[in-house]
């Protein structure tokens, strides 16, 4: 997800012109946030104030500026990492987990790996949303 001021987005589209966004939804990585809760990269997660609301917070910065929410649609998935060494792989490419040591952290990954591994591998919720908008 890259940076962008919702209203610099209001200006350069023509009237009628439409605005997605596609970002993190609020139960994305829940699994890695049950174990490593204290040292949750922020950045990299979406926290909503009031989980029965998170749309309409999503929502209200774009209508703020403007636009007219026609859609917010969110969408739950699963991945499947083969093994411990692929999750650590993800956890540090994204980043997920402050100060991450595969070393350190090893163990801690192992009862995560356990507490969510299934036939298909190590289950980890991907969940994200679409949020289309027009320009008035």
């Amino acid at each position: 997800m890259a940076d962008y001021l919702p209203r610099e987005a209001y200006r350069v589209l023509k009237e009628g012109g439409f605005f997605f966004e596609y970002s993190l939804g609020s139960q994305a990585d829940r699994e890695i946030l049950d174990f490593f809760p204290e040292r949750i990269e922020t950045e990299s997660f979406f926290f909503p104030k009031n989980l029965r609301k998170w749309k309409k917070e999503v929502s209200e910065p774009i209508e703020k500026t403007g636009f007219i929410i026609s859609d917010v649609q969110d969408f739950a998935e699963y991945d499947y990492y083969e093994s411990e060494d692929e999750l650590m792989d993800v956890i540090e490419m994204v980043p997920l987990v402050k100060d991450f040591d595969r070393n350190k952290d090893r163990k801690l990954v192992k009862r995560l790996a356990e507490k969510y591994r299934k036939k298909r591998g190590i289950k980890i919720t991907w969940h994200y949303y679409i949020l289309v908008a027009r320009r008035q």
